[in-house]
C-alpha cells in the first residue's frame, strides 16, 4: 500500500521534470539569431515575388531546424505556386503541427 503524501511526491516531481524537459526543448527548438535572420530575409524576399532567393533562405534555415513553422509554411506556399502539390502538403502539414499558435499558420475552424 501507498503511504499518504509518497504517491502526491512522486507526480509532483514528475511534473517539474516534464515542465523542465519542455522548456529546454522549447529553448533548443528556437532557432538562432543568424537562422531569424534568414527566415526575415526569405519572408521579405518572398513579399518582393523573389521566389528562388526565398526559397534558397527557407531551406538554410530548415536545414538546422527541419520544424521550424515559418520556414516550412512559407517553402510550403512556393511549392503549391510550382504545382507541387504532394510537397506543398507534407510542408504546411508540418508546419501547422510545429506552431499551435500563429493564426497563419493554422487552418481556419469553424464554430
Amino acid at each position: 500500500m501507498v503511504e499518504p503524501g509518497e504517491n502526491t511526491k512522486g507526480i509532483s516531481v514528475n511534473r517539474h521534470e516534464r515542465r523542465r524537459q519542455k522548456k529546454q526543448d522549447q529553448t533548443a527548438a528556437k532557432p538562432s539569431a543568424q537562422a531569424r535572420a534568414r527566415l526575415n530575409a526569405g519572408v521579405m524576399a518572398y513579399g518582393e515575388d523573389r521566389i528562388e532567393e526565398a526559397e534558397a533562405a527557407f531551406r538554410k534555415v530548415l536545414a538546422e531546424y527541419p520544424r521550424e513553422a515559418q520556414a516550412n509554411y512559407y517553402l510550403g506556399l512556393i511549392e503549391c505556386r510550382r504545382g507541387n502539390l504532394e510537397a506543398a502538403a507534407d510542408l504546411l502539414v508540418t508546419a501547422s503541427l510545429s506552431d499551435d499558435e500563429d493564426p497563419a499558420i493554422q487552418p481556419r475552424r469553424r464554430a
